[in-house]
């Protein structure tokens, strides 16, 4: 093992009043946390997808002196899963993963007012969580990044039908089908649905990459979270963020933020530039020929990405507050 693959892992309790079920969270941390900058407390998406997929980013620990926190969230990856609240509403809200980032801040002292803080990188839902987040100027945040998250739901759904035109006529007439029935099980509406992924999710051949694979062991058969809080597909709205709008408390966000998109992928531009509207210190970032997951797509691609987040994230002062 080298010394950038050299990691802590381990679960820490989550205790909640939402259950009664004991909950845990499972986190993998590369570098030192004990002196030195604020580490990056790395947020995944899906929802109901693992940490696997953004362990590039802990390169940020080798190359730029940044520790990185990836942690499974709740019901997802390593994490305690509960089954048994599939389709509770009240349960699978924006809450309760707010509350387990809390508790995880807390567990390693990053809140200390005598501490160097820490950063947020949010991809996708990940990216949602942390800009609701984020609203409430938690203690010791000093930097934030969103990337490929929109600022409503109603704007990300508009834009994914444009999106859904540019699939081939088989694929359209099978996800407008679907819809009409609300049947997403067809083997047409998968088929279309892979179409999707292989256009605008990630750009890698063969795909999926190895790192978007669930393993078996970490992630069992398990589609609680995913269905619960998006719904059954993403041309519906359904689920518990089904009407999710960021837009009205933006202005409450207070640290220099980074947002960045592929240039083609999932969520487009229009549901992004409230956000940059929205956020005070702000820098918005296209990068060109990437897809939804950048970092995957190809060798070039991940290293753009994991400079423009290392040099943002790099100690120094901020330089305006937009550009």
């Amino acid at each position: 093992m080298t010394e950038e693959d050299q990691y802590e892992d381990g679960t820490i309790p989550f205790p909640t009043k939402r259950t009664d079920t004991p909950c845990f969270t499972y986190y993998k941390i590369y570098g030192n946390l004990i002196a030195g900058p604020p580490p990056v407390i790395v947020l995944h998406g899906g929802p109901g997808a693992q940490h696997k997929y953004m362990t590039p980013f802990k390169a940020l620990w080798k190359r730029y002196g940044l520790p990185v926190i990836f942690y499974d969230q709740i019901g997802c990856g390593r994490s305690v899963h509960l089954r048994h609240l599939k389709g509770d509403q009240e349960f699978w809200k924006i809450d309760i993963f707010h509350e387990e980032l809390e508790n995880l801040i807390r567990h390693f002292k990053l809140d200390a007012p005598d501490g160097s803080g820490y950063h947020l990188l949010g991809h996708s839902f990940g990216g949602q969580l942390v800009t609701a987040f984020a609203a409430k100027q938690p203690p010791g945040l000093q930097r934030l990044i969103i990337a490929s998250a929109s600022a409503s739901k109603a704007l990300f759904n508009k834009e994914l039908w444009k999106l859904t035109e540019q699939l081939s006529p088989k694929a359209q007439a099978s996800i407008h089908d679907a819809v009409e029935k609300l049947d997403f099980s067809r083997p047409a509406y998968l088929a279309a649905n892979a179409e999707f992924r292989e256009t605008f999710v990630c750009h890698a051949r063969p795909y999926p990459p190895p790192l978007m694979v669930p393993d078996p062991d970490t992630q069992p058969d398990d589609d609680t979270v995913r269905t619960t809080v998006q719904g059954r597909s993403l041309w519906i709205r359904e689920g518990t963020m089904r009407d999710y709008d960021f837009i009205p408390i933006l202005h409450r966000i207070n640290v220099p933020t980074l947002l960045y998109k592929g240039e083609t992928e999932t969520t487009e531009l229009d549901p992004m530039i409230p956000l940059f509207e929205g956020i005070a210190k702000c820098r918005f970032v296209t990068i060109g020929k990437a897809s939804h997951m950048p970092h995957l797509d190809s060798a070039e691609l991940y290293e753009k990405t994991l400079t423009l987040v290392g040099m943002f994230l790099k100690p120094g002062d901020w330089a305006g507050p937009r550009e």
